[in-house]
């Protein structure tokens, strides 16, 4: 999902300057920062997935704090903070209307 949503900023990112009036331009901005949002609670999801593993054929996983990097503590809150920012883009009018 978080390579989807980025090939799918670049290539919104790539048409903006098809839509250059004030109101095409503004719903574009919107849809930019509405994948923004997605794409950084992703990326930090990702983070978080990918981590131990990384960790582990660095042979790091046993450094003082490595796990802190993939704690269950913020999962929850980066969950959540994900399914909202999905739904503001959700929420977003498309810019190619």
């Amino acid at each position: 999902m978080r390579i989807a949503a980025k090939k799918l900023r670049y290539a919104a990112g790539f048409f903006e300057p098809l839509y250059n009036g004030k109101t095409e331009a503004k719903r574009h901005r919107r849809f930019i920062e509405a994948m923004k949002g997605l794409q950084d609670h992703l990326g930090s999801l990702n983070d978080i997935a990918t981590a131990p593993d990384m960790l582990a054929a660095l042979e790091l996983l046993d450094v003082h704090g490595a796990k802190d990097l993939f704690s269950a503590d913020d999962k929850s809150k980066l969950l959540e903070d994900a399914a909202e920012a999905h739904d503001a883009l959700a929420n977003t009018r498309r810019f190619w209307r």
